[in-house]
């Protein structure tokens, strides 16, 4: 068979079809090997016509992602996302946004560093946010850095910037009355309410209901206008009102719309490097967190060898997502055993 005349005829018939983009990435997504494009674009478009449309949730949107590395650039295909507050407000044009992310030849998370390795790649960074990115008969120009990004790679400008593009749940907008601006307390020339304000218990269930979290967190991470931080509940504040303080204004808006990231929950306490050196600075003797090492590798240890060991460890340190209950149900549901025996 003539492959020129395969090619065109598949290009021609794509380009005729509404269903095109769909089809397409539905190929990509399957990752599959197709011999035949013209009988495989015939019977997928069978297929389309009959596939239910998926929606995401109100809190959610199609977000379209292209990876860049040094010598080249792959397009990926929409994927769901929590969405943030300017996909909302544009949520008629979230096809005019696109996430970029900048990657090594091996597909490696990029750093800052002074060596000349990375010099292409570097390059290559400053070409996409100068020139932007041009996709078919659409040309993206760079907008702004995302939460995650400023976390190795910020300034204080693309901070307030990225503050728009956190990924948070919208729950309601608030009057301007709701509103109070408090004062920080500060002693002695230390902030120690920098960037903690205060929420209405009513607010609080309402944000878990919206949430469905089961129990009502005592403290939530916000977005609202030009504030962010955390917002902590307080029996002084009624009705559905928050306080914010100075320290917590970042920029001036009037997107006075409550939006929340995640509330708090509860997760075990451990040392780490920091706090460990703060005390033995302070007068800590090493012999007691030598003994503490000890004690916590003793009891690793008998993991592997006591079921109860396993589950008393395992419930005395429950992780932010609660693995650690569910490697508990596993070791009552005799999983150790059969470790143990094979």
């Amino acid at each position: 068979m003539n492959m020129t005349f395969v090619k065109n005829s598949f290009l021609y018939y794509l380009n005729n079809l509404l269903e095109s983009l769909d089809i397409l990435e539905g190929i990509y997504s399957r990752k599959k090997w197709i011999f035949d494009p013209l009988s495989y674009l015939r019977s997928e478009l069978k297929n389309v016509k009959h596939e239910i449309e998926i929606q995401p949730r109100s809190y959610c949107g199609m977000v379209r992602k292209i990876v860049v590395a040094s010598t080249t650039s792959y397009i990926i295909t929409p994927t769901i996302e929590t969405s943030n507050r300017v996909i909302r407000y544009f949520r008629d044009k979230k096809d005019h946004f696109l996430r970029v992310q900048f990657v090594d030849e091996a597909l490696g998370k990029v750093g800052s560093s002074n060596d000349t390795v990375n010099l292409a790649l570097y390059d290559k960074v400053y070409y996409t946010l100068h020139h932007g990115i041009t996709i078919g008969d659409r040309h993206y120009e760079f907008l702004a850095f995302s939460a995650s990004q400023l976390r190795d790679h910020s300034s204080k400008y693309a901070d307030r910037m990225g503050q728009c593009f956190s990924s948070t749940r919208a729950i309601q907008r608030l009057p301007i009355n709701d509103i109070k601006e408090i004062p920080d307390i500060v002693k002695n020339g230390f902030t120690f309410s920098d960037g903690i304000g205060n929420i209405s218990y009513s607010l609080a269930k309402k944000i878990a209901y919206e949430l469905d979290l089961k129990t009502i967190p005592s403290a939530f991470q916000f977005r609202m206008a030009g504030y962010k931080g955390v917002l902590c509940q307080s029996t002084t504040v009624k009705e559905n009102q928050v306080q914010v303080r100075p320290s917590q204004h970042k920029f001036e808006s009037d997107h006075n719309v409550l939006e929340v990231i995640r509330g708090s929950k509860f997760i075990s306490a451990y040392l780490n490097r920091q706090t460990i050196t703060l005390l033995s600075a302070l007068g800590i003797p090493d012999e007691v967190f030598i003994e503490l090492k000890d004690l916590r590798v003793r009891e690793l240890d008998e993991m592997l060898e006591s079921e109860h060991m396993a589950l008393d460890v395992l419930q005395r340190n429950v992780d932010e997502y609660r693995i650690s209950m569910s490697l508990a149900d596993l070791v009552k549901a005799g999983f150790l055993k059969i470790m143990i025996v094979i």
